[in-house]
């Protein structure tokens, strides 16, 4: 009878051993759970930038810019911007549609950190009476970022081609092509960087550039807020439209 018990705890050890040996198997061999899928819209951001462009012959220009954008599937960035300007009269501009790609991302190059993005889009034919187009005027750019350490340099391109006429409160009515590129170069304090901004205009017969100081601070996760200051460093440009200052502040809100 001894000898009976002694074979079922000897069998009993050999079952719970080869058990726990499968048991591990198993949880070693199990597939990891798929991860979820990105969704059609994501990253989507509430942008809202006042400008007042100080005039030296006219009335300043007020423009309000109320900006939405996203991304598509986390690939392809979008947005949708309507102005609204106010100077003798109030009414809205040119609704600008577009989009952006990401090139290059977290690059190393000549020692810096590096993105790089090209976009483009079209101002749609809408507007108020004297703010308005009357034609789709496409346009296309590039925008990179390079940091090295504490300083940042931020660098952004676009030109419009304008079918007939277009508005914008640097020039008032302008036709042909318009061109813009701004350059940021700044001190990072954590969240908050200041520095100095260029941001050159040009179109067929007039040009102007201002320069000035400009301050982005991070102030949460989802929370953006800007401002900036410039005075023409350059300008050429018809007495009516000519430019003294800017003043811009923005925040921008990310859900």
């Amino acid at each position: 009878m001894t000898r009976f018990f002694r074979y079922l705890a000897a069998v009993a050890v050999v079952v719970l051993a080869n058990s726990n040996a499968v048991a591990q198997q198993a949880t070693a061999t199990t597939a990891p759970a798929p991860q979820a899928s990105p969704s059609l819209f994501n990253s989507i951001t509430v942008d809202e930038t006042l400008t007042f462009w100080g005039k030296t012959n006219v009335d300043t220009v007020t423009e309000l810019d109320s900006t939405i954008s996203g991304k598509l599937y986390d690939l392809l960035g979008w947005h949708i911007t309507v102005p609204v300007y106010s100077q003798d009269v109030t009414g809205y501009g040119a609704i600008d549609i577009g989009v952006e790609y990401g090139l290059i991302k977290d690059a190393k190059f000549l020692g810096a950190n590096t993105n790089f993005a090209v976009e483009g889009g079209a101002w749609m034919p809408t507007g108020s009476a004297g703010y308005n187009t009357d034609n789709v005027n496409p346009h296309v750019g590039f925008n990179y970022d390079m940091t090295w350490g504490s300083i940042a340099y931020t660098q952004t391109f676009d030109v419009l081609w304008v079918g007939s006429y277009a508005y914008t409160p640097v020039f008032g009515n302008f036709n042909n092509y318009g061109l813009n590129a701004e350059s940021f170069v700044a001190y990072k304090w954590s969240n908050l960087q200041v520095g100095v901004d260029l941001n050159q205009w040009y179109t067929e017969g007039s040009n102007v550039a201002f320069l000035g100081p400009k301050a982005e601070w991070k102030i949460s996760n989802n929370v953006d807020l800007n401002a900036g200051f410039g005075v023409p460093v350059w300008q050429e440009m018809n007495a009516a439209n000519e430019n003294s200052w800017n003043v811009t502040a923005g925040i921008g809100i990310k859900f």
